[in-house]
């Protein structure tokens, strides 16, 4: 057994090695442009592509018999490397990934990768004394690795975004061959990669954009939740050797810091099969605890800084409306693809149920339309969602992998199947595989065009200014003599934080801040600060206030002076607030500064006698006061404006 499975490892590997440096070949060898109008057309291809490999998995089988695993494993290798193909074409000639660093959530994710990269623990990405918050492991390995390859940290997003692709199929081969026949692990593994859910529109102040790639982590464990699952159970029910329970563990492990969401998903449900039967219930009963208790000593890292953050804290993560979040999806609601297959799962289920996989497959399809229904109560209740389009994607990607599995188990001890006569049987089978095969096509079809030249990644090529982000760090750094990962920051810059390590005072957004920020008391420090009568007040709050000194502020010049946009939590969406200094609130004998584009920054001298920074940098350096507004003097009126638009939103997709 040992022997075959690190024979099939090799050659998947060697397979997948091999299609990946084909893959960039073909595509630079082309010059591919995602912009042209025959672009769209791979995704077909590459779905054809895709399905054709698996159906030679099952010709492989038939005639090979036992000797196919070795041929079945190149195959996955090949679809591994394959899978990655429509993204790595749509952002040929771009660095960027889908839809730049600069905008949506890859803010926020840009802002922890660039942070892992300064550091090996486990750090809140913005808030300097905190830990992390949001599931670290996919940030912290493309951290860890922009560190070691000497890289900028913002340019290692899009090889992991493309990279994980292939990951992800890969390993779900691996843990689907624990319960599956070799083509079926094969078809499963790809199936699931094909059929996940599509860009929905173009980005337009309400933006409904694809839950699947453009968020890799999240999707990465919606695509391998199924077959870690099925091979948990199995062995929880029926055990296995002690390097397979090992291997469950690590991956478990791996699931839960990587996206915990869905990873509760599976085990709430692995919990329910692992315990429904009466029969050794005792015995798997242990098993399961060993296999969970050990994945939670392994991750206890991290979420026992998390449970103590989340009870002393307030998340806001959830605290925002979408209206597909009042919705709840089963499969039969999505395109008609989806629910020709999604009616071809539940025969094949039907058929198959008593069979362990084909349980694990059914209880988590219903296991994500229960969280999704959860999600809409305590959304209505309470003013909270749980992020129910990321269980949408793990219901898809389920969907996809379901007849492969239920096929392999029509003939499994105990089925509904086996009390069908042979040929009644082998019609039903065909037919289930005649009408699921093209469904899988006709989605994977859909999903390569928006990989391809989809709204996201077209927006990849838009312009993104990193120069300015540049030049304030070098300022910076140079004034203060100190890295950025030891300097706290107010910015309107945010591409400071994007791509240099600082720790911000404020939050990209609010729904990206840490429990413990604290964002609302924070935006009141500035607001305070802002009010001051004398510059020395001023100064005095930014430097002694309880979440600790402010060692630069990067500000918007307006013609009253200079102002600082950011928000609080509110819901349905953030409220937006604007601060407004005042001229000369910033006391040039405390504060140097130098123009960039429309923004100034102001540095915090270390010392009085601080070494002025070179004159030779970007930017043009101002040390005296600016007339004092009259808007700000005039009596009864405050030099801070808070202007509130809770309404307001921002031109990206929602929120992780």
């Amino acid at each position: 057994m040992r022997s075959r499975f690190v024979g099939e490892a090799l050659v998947g590997a060697a397979a997948a090695a091999l299609t990946l440096l084909l893959v960039h070949a073909i595509v630079a060898a082309s010059n591919f442009d995602a912009r042209d109008d025959v672009a769209p057309g791979l995704g077909p291809v590459w779905a054809a592509a895709m399905v054709a490999l698996a159906l030679l998995g099952y010709v492989a089988q038939r005639r090979l018999g036992e000797r196919s695993g070795l041929v079945v494993a190149g195959l996955a290798g090949v679809a591994t490397g394959l899978a990655t193909l429509p993204l790595t074409a749509g952002l040929h000639g771009t660095p960027q990934p889908p839809f730049t660093i600069m905008r949506g959530d890859q803010q926020f994710r840009t802002e922890y990768i660039t942070r892992f990269a300064s550091t090996w623990h486990l750090d809140d990405y913005t808030f300097k004394g905190l830990h992390a918050f949001y599931p670290p492991a996919w940030f912290w390995l493309a951290g860890r690795t922009a560190n070691l390859l000497g890289s900028e940290p913002w340019r290692i997003v899009k090889p992991f975004t493309i990279g994980t692709i292939g990951v992800s199929l890969g390993l779900s081969f691996v843990l689907w061959r624990r319960v599956l026949s070799p083509a079926a692990a094969l078809a499963a593994a790809v199936g699931s990669a094909l059929v996940l859910t599509h860009q929905t529109g173009a980005l337009g102040l309400v933006a409904h954009s694809t839950q699947g790639w453009y968020s890799p982590y999240s999707c990465f464990v919606a695509v391998t939740g199924a077959a870690w699952l099925a091979a948990t159970l199995t062995w929880t029910l029926e055990g296995g050797t002690r390097r397979g329970a090992v291997l469950l563990i690590a991956v478990g492990a791996l699931l839960a810091l990587t996206y915990y969401l869905l990873f509760l998903i599976l085990v709430i449900v692995l919990i329910v099969l692992a315990l429904g039967p009466r029969v050794a219930r005792r015995v798997a009963a242990a098993r399961l605890g060993i296999a969970l208790g050990a994945i939670a000593a392994l991750t206890a890292v991290f979420w026992v800084p998390l449970a103590v953050s989340v009870l002393k804290g307030a998340a806001s993560q959830g605290h925002y409306l979408a209206p597909d979040f009042l919705n709840v999806s089963a499969g039969f609601d999505g395109p008609k693809a989806l629910v020709v297959l999604a009616v071809a799962v539940a025969a094949a289920l039907v058929l198959t149920w008593a069979w362990a996989a084909s349980r694990a497959v059914a209880g988590l399809l219903i296991g994500t339309v229960v969280y999704q229904l959860i999600s809409v109560t305590s959304l209505v209740f309470s003013e909270n969602q749980l992020q129910p389009h990321r269980a949408v994607t793990m219901l898809w990607a389920t969907l996809g992998a379901a007849v492969p599995v239920a096929l392999d188990g029509v003939r499994r001890e105990g089925v509904l199947a086996r009390a069908l006569p042979a040929a009644t049987l082998r019609g039903a089978a065909a037919l289930i595989a005649v009408v699921a095969v093209p469904a899988t096509f006709l989605l994977g079809a859909q999903q390569g065009k928006d990989l391809v030249s989809g709204p996201l990644t077209i927006g990849a090529r838009d312009p993104v200014d990193l120069k300015t982000a540049a030049q304030l760090n070098g300022y910076i750094t140079s004034v203060t003599g100190r890295r950025p990962d030891q300097l706290t920051i107010v910015t309107e810059a945010r591409g400071l934080l994007i791509t240099q390590p600082y720790f911000g005072f404020l939050g990209l957004s609010a729904r990206y801040s840490h429990p413990e920020a604290h964002q609302a008391a924070r935006v009141k420090v500035l607001e305070r600060a802002a009010d001051c009568a004398t510059p020395a007040c001023t100064t005095n709050l930014l430097e002694h206030n309880r979440f600790g000194p402010i060692d630069a502020l990067v500000l918007r010049r307006t013609p009253l002076g200079f102002e600082l946009t950011t928000q609080t939590d509110a819901f349905p969406a953030p409220r937006i607030v604007t601060i407004d200094f005042p001229p000369g609130r910033l006391d040039p004998a405390v504060w140097t500064s130098a123009r960039f584009g429309p923004d100034t920054a102001f540095v915090r001298r270390q010392t009085a006698t601080a070494a002025r920074p070179s004159s030779g940098r970007s930017g043009t350096r101002t040390h005296r006061p600016a007339p004092v507004s009259k808007r700000a003097g005039r009596p009864g009126r405050k030099a801070s404006s808070r202007r509130h638009r809770s309404r307001r939103r921002a031109r990206t997709p929602r929120s992780s």
